[in-house]
């Protein structure tokens, strides 16, 4: 038998359960961030870019050797 032919159905009353569950999960996520960090948005990555100007004249020495 191919995969295509075994295929089940889900029920619907299982996939809406599921959401219920999804929406209490994420209540309960969201009221705990709130709690903690004040508010319920994701924290945004702060990237620190460093210049090659930055870099002292060991380490350029270092890099050039390596290459």
């Amino acid at each position: 038998m191919r995969p295509s032919e075994i295929e089940m159905h889900i029920p619907r009353y299982f996939m809406n359960d599921r959401n219920d569950d999804k929406m209490k999960r994420n209540q309960i996520v969201d009221k705990f961030l709130i709690d903690l960090k004040e508010t319920n948005l994701p924290e945004e990555e702060v990237i620190e870019e460093r210049s090659a100007l930055d870099t002292n004249m060991e380490t350029a020495i270092r890099i050039i050797q390596k290459i």
